[in-house]
């Protein structure tokens, strides 16, 4: 399941989204309103990316961002740029 968590204070302005399927991370990141950035971390097992995803996750709420049920909405840019871990894994797989 995915990790939502949005900046602190009077109007959050940043988002943070990470999941975890199988040894991959897939990272998606920016300010509200914007399809964002998209990242996946490659690791040699489940339990090492179980590891990371606990890191990663602790080091954004030392820095101010809290966690959120729901994805920010994309509003920056069509609707069908949204995160597809799947496609991008296979996209880095392939070479395309």
């Amino acid at each position: 399941m995915p990790r939502y968590l949005l900046t602190l204070g009077g109007k959050p302005t940043e988002y943070f989204e990470v999941e975890q399927r199988g040894s991959s991370l897939f990272i998606r990141q920016g300010r509200i309103g914007d399809v964002g950035r998209n990242k996946v971390l490659e690791h040699d097992c489940d339990d090492d990316a179980r590891d990371a995803l606990e890191a990663l996750t602790a080091k954004k709420l030392r820095t101010g961002f809290v966690p959120e049920g729901e994805p920010p909405p994309l509003t920056n840019g069509p609707a069908d740029l949204g995160f597809d871990g799947a496609a991008l894994r296979d996209a880095l797989a392939s070479g395309r």
